[in-house]
């Protein structure tokens, strides 16, 4: 029998726990059906703007060339995929007829809906690769020395992040619209790791050490109001106690970053606005939902 990995069984974890919370929703949702099919596709030419506008969630506060990155993702389209919806039959009829004087028909949907795969950031392959992935892990170290982790955790990261032949490191990259569910994040991981095994057996560098991954969270303040007694009231003092939550979007990474051997946050929120994001910088009464990237350094076991 084959060995189960650690992401799926973490992720059937977290579908066991999203099934039962969807249980309380169920009165809501009584007689409405929604039928929507999402696949794995070989990156294409023409994703490169769902692919680019997808990167901009992960790296977003970084200096990123993301046109170069998403090139580098169409031309390493062997590991790893992009999540597109897959047409019905009838809409697929309609399709075909409305892109006849096009030439080919679709078979799927235009828009890219996820991004899943992994990039080596220490082997050194070509001007333009090794231009645009030195920029992220240098965009990254600047991050982690201006972070709050200890330094410990910083020396982690430079030893690791440093180029070193003997031990690679793969930068992960899993992207999704940020409404989609996690269950498909368990075949697109299961997917890579096959991917990932098959390039190994052909002496391509995807025999890695670590890995990097970028994940957006974000965090939930909310003022308490404590019992405030007559002393307080007297010398005029603020008895509200501030409790934050974090929060992941991707919500399969907070079990990712329980096995990380490492990580560091900062935020995001002066930066330019994204519209694939939705609850930037949301304020509803006393509560305010701030974005942060928390960047997780996972040794390799933890996803074989």
């Amino acid at each position: 029998m084959a060995k189960r990995s650690k992401v799926e069984d973490n992720l059937k974890i977290l579908q066991e726990f999203e099934d039962d919370s969807s249980d309380s929703e169920e009165d809501e949702t009584i007689g409405e059906v929604v039928n929507i099919t999402f696949e794995g596709f070989t990156a294409e030419e023409d994703d490169f703007h769902g692919i680019q506008r997808l990167l901009s969630q992960s790296f977003r506060g970084l200096q990123v060339n993301l046109s170069d990155l998403a090139d580098l993702v169409i031309a390493q389209n062997y590991v790893g995929c992009v999540i597109k919806q897959v047409i019905d039959d009838e809409k697929e009829e309609m399709e075909v007829d409305e892109d006849a004087l096009e030439g080919e028909p679709d078979v799927q949907s235009d828009s890219v809906f996820g991004l899943n795969t992994v990039f080596n950031i220490t082997l050194k392959k070509n001007k333009k690769s090794d231009a645009c992935l030195s920029s992220i892990t240098s965009a990254l170290m600047q991050r982690c020395e201006a972070s709050d982790a200890s330094q410990e955790i910083k020396q982690l990261f430079n030893k690791i992040l440093e180029a070193n032949a003997a031990e690679h490191v793969g930068l992960l990259i899993n992207e999704r619209l940020v409404n989609l569910p996690a269950q498909i994040s368990l075949p697109a991981f299961r997917t890579l790791q096959s991917e990932m095994e098959e390039a190994n057996k052909i002496q391509m560098p995807f025999d890695f050490k670590y890995f990097v991954l970028i994940c957006k969270t974000y965090k939930i303040s909310l003022l308490k109001e404590k019992k405030k007694n007559r002393k307080q009231q007297q010398n005029g003092i603020d008895s509200r106690k501030v409790k934050t939550k974090e929060v992941y979007s991707n919500a399969e990474e907070e079990l990712f970053a329980q096995s990380a051997c490492a990580s560091f946050e900062y935020s995001v929120e002066d930066c330019q606005t994204l519209t694939a994001e939705s609850w930037n910088d949301l304020e509803v009464g006393q509560r305010r939902e701030r974005p942060y990237r928390k960047v997780l350094l996972l040794p390799a076991e933890e996803l074989a």
